[in-house]
């Protein structure tokens, strides 16, 4: 499922989630892996001399986490950097990566849109300000919510006065 622009709509800008976002997941993984890590270790250190077969059985399983781990960290990072909204002259499309194949495009007319408004839940999420952000529309998808976007007060801006030239376009710009 491609995003395809006709060619009388340029894109304006592209909004990806908070790098914060990616970090919080990569800090995950890689706590796990530390405390596999830990229990190598240990394990290790408690069979030394005595039976090297349980090592080598807990090294292959620690490779084999291992190895989960990087391709949890690949698949993290490609819903991260695939995730986005693009905002056009005309129209705000939503695209979201459920899963390493699994994708969906939603794409709302900014003619449409009836209400926009912002939300910042926490202290990390005010103290480095991102939060989200509802696009209320009277198009088929009622609701759009753009989650964990960076500056979120400027990109409604930025989509609201892209609407106001969008109406100036369509009704004359003497009722703007």
């Amino acid at each position: 499922m491609a995003l395809t622009i006709p060619a009388d709509e340029h894109t304006l800008f592209t909004v990806r989630k908070h790098w914060f976002v990616l970090v919080e997941h990569i800090l995950a993984i890689f706590l796990f892996g530390v405390i596999g890590f830990a229990l190598l270790l240990v394990i290790a250190s408690f069979f030394v001399g005595e039976n090297n077969l349980i090592v080598i059985e807990y090294s292959i399983l620690f490779l084999g986490g291992f190895v989960i781990m990087w391709t949890m960290l690949f698949i993290i990072w490609l819903n991260y950097y695939l995730d986005a909204w693009v905002l056009t002259e005309k129209r705000i499309f939503d695209i979201e990566q459920f899963s390493l194949f699994s994708r969906g495009v939603s794409e709302a007319r900014l003619d449409r849109i009836q209400d926009i408004s912002v939300e910042m839940k926490g202290l990390i999420r005010t103290f480095l300000d991102f939060g989200s952000i509802r696009i209320q529309t009277a198009g088929e998808k009622k609701e759009f919510i753009i989650c964990d976007v960076p500056h979120p007060e400027k990109v409604r801006e930025h989509i609201s006065r892209t609407m106001d030239v969008l109406a100036g376009k369509r009704f004359g710009a003497e009722n703007v």
